[in-house]
């Protein structure tokens, strides 16, 4: 029996071990010193348990290392703090995956409001080609019935690609 549980728990952990390393992560390249874009994430706080966070969280399929708006609890309590990423990208064309999504400073309040369904999420990609120094914004609204996120040039305001509407 113990051998069993042996076998069944060392196929599992080299599963889970498999798994994880398949997850791509974007990166510029090591020996890359040229011009960047650079996209950043938005957040607002909404009270002190709830945010709201926008950002990228896919560079061409590839996940973003820390992606996504932080929400940490202030002084180890449930009060929220937001941070906003950033990414850098290469001045050529790209696709971005965009997400805004409801934050929380600690799982009490996140698993109350979704089950009173006050939490949200909507994500989506757009492709577009970045100016060199140019510099954009993650922008989005997570209103019931009406969630949706785009991207901005962060200096004229203008539209980039289209509004992802959920």
């Amino acid at each position: 029996m113990k051998i069993s549980r042996c076998l069944q728990f060392s196929s599992i952990a080299f599963t889970a071990a498999t798994l994880s390393s398949c997850v791509q992560y974007h990166n510029l390249p090591t020996d890359y010193s040229g011009p960047v874009a650079i996209v950043r994430g938005t957040s607002a706080q909404k009270n002190v348990f709830k945010g709201e966070g926008f950002t990228v969280s896919k560079v061409n399929g590839k996940m973003v290392h820390g992606r996504g708006t932080v929400a940490t609890p202030v002084g180890g309590g449930p009060v929220l703090a937001v941070q906003e990423p950033e990414v850098r990208i290469l001045p050529q064309p790209v696709t971005l995956t965009l997400t805004g999504s409801t934050v929380y400073a600690a799982d009490g309040p996140a698993l109350v409001d979704s089950m009173i369904g006050g939490s949200r999420h909507v994500s989506g990609d757009i492709s577009f080609t970045p100016k060199a120094g140019g510099e954009y914004r993650v922008k989005g609204m997570l209103e019931r019935g009406s969630e949706s996120v785009w991207l901005v040039e962060e200096k004229s305001g203008k539209l980039i690609g289209h509004k992802i509407v959920k």
